[in-house]
C-alpha cells in the first residue's frame, strides 16, 4: 500500500498527547466516544483498493489548526458502548 485516499478523517485530540506520540515511534490507539461509522466504511474503502487513509489532528484544547497527521491501519466499532478504537501507526 502506497498511495493514499483521496479523502481523510479529522478528530482532536490534546496536543500534549499528540506531541508524546509524535516523540514515540510505533503504533498508537485513539479511543473514540462516537462511533465512526462514515470513517469506517471509507477506510475499508480505501483499503480495498490498496490505499491508505490519513487521519488528521488538532489540539483539543484550543484552536491550534492541523497539527498532526497519520494514516489508519485499522478501526474497530464497539456499537455496544459508542465507541471506536483507531489504530495508527506514526503520527507526525
Amino acid at each position: 500500500m502506497g498511495a493514499f485516499a483521496s479523502c481523510c478523517v479529522y478528530t482532536m485530540q490534546h496536543s500534549d498527547k499528540l506531541d508524546a506520540q509524535a516523540t514515540a515511534s510505533g503504533s498508537h490507539t485513539l479511543i473514540e466516544r462516537k462511533v465512526w461509522k462514515t470513517g469506517h466504511l471509507l477506510w475499508t474503502q480505501a483499503e480495498q483498493l490498496g490505499k491508505r487513509m490519513p487521519l488528521v489532528f488538532s489540539g483539543a484544547e484550543e484552536d491550534t489548526g492541523l497539527i498532526y497527521w497519520a494514516t489508519i491501519d485499522e478501526i474497530r466499532i464497539d456499537d455496544g458502548c459508542g465507541a471506536s478504537g483507531v489504530m495508527v501507526g506514526g503520527v507526525v
